[in-house]
């Protein structure tokens, strides 16, 4: 028999505890900044993350995050590679 939560969409409270969780690695922290009060915080954090969409989300948002990075990486490196003269720097 499969969960409540097993057909329903994560809320934005649920995705904005996600992303917080991503970013701090604390199930605690993550949930009161998402609005959950301190004293259920954790178990609160815990609860989305066994909901059957959390771990997609995540791994969807890091892939996102991981292509965004190298997107900024690529963007530097071409920069520097081909940059113009006003970017060059004086060292003395």
């Amino acid at each position: 028999m499969m969960g409540q939560n097993s057909q329903k969409e994560l809320t934005e409270r649920q995705k904005t505890f996600l992303y917080h969780f991503i970013k701090l690695k604390n199930v605690q922290e993550a949930a009161v900044i998402a609005g959950f009060p301190l004293q259920s915080a954790y178990q609160s954090g815990m609860n989305i993350l066994r909901h059957p969409k959390a771990m997609q989300f995540v791994k969807d948002s890091l892939a996102m995050m991981n292509e965004m990075t190298g997107d900024i990486v690529r963007a530097g490196l071409d920069r520097l590679i081909t940059g113009r003269i006003n970017d060059a720097v004086e060292l003395a």
